[in-house]
């Protein structure tokens, strides 16, 4: 029976803790990814591990090249469609519909770069559609012992819901300014028509008013007041 070190066993044990996350983490069979067996993690990774479940917000980690996905309930919550799928998964894999906007700001995480996106649209692929979302994601590179950069961390929360809501509160103020434009052209146009005492003279300096982008001249008022006189 091959011997079991008291530092093994606590290792087996980890992580402990982190809600649904935290036991699916101990239980899946990470000897099949590239991360290797969990007992095999680097003080590192598992460092990482336990600030990704712990965080209180949603958070992943994308470790090593192939960006292996682990992640905390909370992120679950963000991408139910993706989960349980997505942990030990390749993000790149996870997240095919992404792959070209996100590629650039992973590169700037490997060059060892912190990026935040506030308020970006990333469409995800939700209930077998595209759609439109926004997000605000916080990317910091994770330097292992040796110095070199061996992961990122992100922290991410969904913004969709504010952006739509100041999307349509700047349309319903255009909206408005456009009412407001319309009711004081028809004062000054009801204004100008008064006078007029023929209605033919009222259809053409009518007819005037629409067809202009800017109010009509001061001589055309004054040869249509002078034909109505």
């Amino acid at each position: 029976m091959p011997h079991i070190s008291q530092n093994d066993s606590k290792r087996a044990s980890w992580p402990i803790g982190g809600g649904k996350l935290g036991a699916l983490i101990r239980e899946h069979d990470w000897s099949s990814t590239p991360l290797g067996p969990i007992l095999t993690w680097s003080q590192t990774l598992r460092a990482v591990v336990d600030l990704t479940l712990a965080a209180p917000v949603a958070a992943i980690v994308l470790w090593g090249p192939e960006h292996i996905q682990i992640y905390n309930d909370l992120w679950t919550t963000l991408h139910p469609g993706k989960h349980p799928a997505g942990l030990g998964q390749r993000t790149h894999e996870c997240f095919a519909e992404l792959v070209d906007a996100l590629e650039p700001v992973y590169q700037r995480g490997w060059r060892g770069e912190g990026v935040v996106l506030e308020d970006s649209l990333l469409p995800v692929l939700r209930h077998g559609t595209i759609e439109d979302a926004w997000w605000n994601v916080v990317y910091t590179p994770i330097h292992g012992e040796s110095g070199a950069v061996e992961g990122i961390f992100c922290t991410v929360v969904e913004t969709t819901a504010k952006v739509l809501a100041e999307l349509a509160n700047k349309e319903a103020e255009a909206e408005l300014r456009s009412i407001e434009e319309r009711q004081a052209y028809l004062v000054k146009l009801g204004d100008a028509l008064r006078p007029l005492a023929d209605a033919n003279l009222v259809q053409a300096a009518a007819a005037i008013f629409s067809a202009s982008t800017s109010w009509p001249s001061a001589s055309i008022m004054r040869r249509l007041w002078e034909r109505s006189t």
